[in-house]
């Protein structure tokens, strides 16, 4: 687990003294030797210069780590968005003392909610971390006959997917008809 370019995006609604917490998890981060890019504002402070920012760190790390302190965030939804359409494994850490509502209705395979506090940092993180790594792509080139890419190119377009969810899709499938034998 050594390595991994992680973004944090801390961005709050409040000038609670969410900072200290913020430092803390990307402290605790750090421990883990992950390449960190920590990002902190608050929501109303936020500029275009801010949003393009959070985009490319957003686009550019392996993991995504979200510190949310309040329900309402629209750009915070914007970002988790872009973030699992990037197919990258995404950490909300809620300051909230539950998940908050509006997330309990976000279903995604790389989306994982935890609630953070001071008292259960270390815990959460670590929990976090495990799963997110599990849900991490690698990347690989193969070679197919051009028909069969003529052909995935159709499928493609017909279902609305790309051609690489569509050969994931077919190596789940295959792997749950074929199971390995330990």
């Amino acid at each position: 687990m050594k390595d991994v370019k992680i973004s944090l995006l801390a961005i709050f609604s409040k000038e609670k003294n969410y900072k200290n917490l913020a430092k803390k998890l990307e402290e605790e981060l750090l421990l883990y030797g992950h390449e960190i890019s920590f990002f902190s504002r608050y929501i109303h402070s936020l500029n275009k210069n801010d949003i393009n920012k959070i985009i490319k760190k957003i686009s550019t790390s392996e993991i995504n780590i979200f510190l949310k302190d309040k329900e309402e965030h629209d750009a915070f939804g914007l970002l988790l968005q872009l973030s699992l359409e990037n197919r990258k494994p995404s950490i909300i850490f809620s300051l909230l003392k539950k998940t908050p509502c509006n997330l309990s209705f976000f279903k995604h395979e790389k989306l994982i909610i935890r609630v953070l506090s001071e008292k259960n940092l270390e815990n959460a993180v670590n929990l976090a971390l495990k799963k997110a790594f599990k849900f991490r792509d690698k990347r690989f080139n193969f070679y197919i006959p051009a028909e069969l890419l003529n052909y995935l190119d159709k499928i493609s377009r017909l279902k609305g997917k790309t051609k690489a969810t569509l050969i994931r899709e077919l190596i789940i499938k295959y792997k749950k008809e074929n199971p390995l034998s330990q």
